[in-house]
């Protein structure tokens, strides 16, 4: 039991080969990639994470801010998302 549990805690705390790290928002600590704050990993199937549905995302957030829900605000060639 106890080694099902450091093996999870080592998989979970691995940012090599993820965005975190492609970034370059990673830290390298005793010759490991880590995550510099606490994070979650989403699985699906063989995944570690899925493609991002950008269109949908912000279709859904337009739709919220017309409902008065929340409000964007333009940031850099973005925007930055927040409750109303």
């Amino acid at each position: 039991m106890l080694a099902a549990y450091e093996a999870d805690r080592a998989h979970a705390r691995t940012a090599e080969g993820s965005p975190t790290e492609f970034q370059e928002r990673a830290a390298r600590r005793d010759g490991v990639v880590r995550y510099t704050a606490p994070s979650l990993v989403f699985h699906a199937g063989g995944d570690r994470l899925a493609e991002p549905d950008l269109a949908g995302a912000e279709a859904g957030l337009v739709s919220a801010t017309g409902e008065g829900r929340v409000v964007r605000r333009p940031v850099g060639d973005g925007s930055l998302w927040s409750r109303a």
